[in-house]
């Protein structure tokens, strides 16, 4: 973090509320926007970040529009040969999943466990597992739902017709009293 002051937050004197403001010298930075790397900048980048010692404020200057911290967070996150970005097994998601159980939500630590996903590539894993079970859980319910309340109503009759002739049976000279009832038939 940056040096910072602490200055009250509205210009009465009497207040008691402080703000923390940066001091005048980091203003003058120039501010860097984050953008998305292209593919040549991602092969110029595989090319700088390839040597055993990387002075990333280089690769930063040769890539420009990057500062030093986005030029290592994207080689150690996406570019690095180490790490597989491809799909995922089932294997992987096993694990993943008892690491979890174990360790709960520390990524860094079941990391050590999948040595070619990196932190945030198990933790994405990890949610879009969570939100498919909870979708096939929320389908499950649906499904028996349905299968207790059918919305069909030819089926309904059908139901009832059925109820009407197992409890009343064919003691009524041919005639159906769950056709009677409803008029059909």
């Amino acid at each position: 973090m940056g040096n910072f002051y602490h200055m009250n937050c509205c210009v009465c004197p009497c207040s008691t509320s402080t703000q923390q403001v940066r001091p005048l010298q980091d203003l003058n930075r120039k501010p860097i926007h984050r953008s998305k790397f292209s593919i040549e900048e991602d092969l110029l980048l595989r090319q700088l970040a390839s040597t055993e010692f990387v002075d990333w404020n280089e690769v930063s200057k040769a890539l420009k529009r990057f500062s030093p911290r986005q030029c290592k967070e994207r080689w150690f996150s996406y570019l690095h040969p180490n790490i597989n970005n491809g799909p995922w097994t089932e294997t992987e998601d096993r694990i993943l999943i008892e690491k979890h159980k174990i360790f709960g939500p520390k990524w860094t630590i079941i990391c050590k466990f999948l040595p070619s996903r990196t932190d945030m590539g198990i933790k994405n894993r990890y949610r879009l597992l969570q939100r498919a079970s909870q979708k096939t859980e929320i389908k499950r319910e649906k499904r028996t739902f349905d299968e207790v309340f059918p919305t069909e109503p030819k089926f309904l009759m059908k139901e009832i017709i059925e109820f009407f002739d197992y409890v009343i049976g064919d003691n009524n000279n041919g005639v159906c009293l769950a056709c009677d009832f409803f008029g059909t038939c």
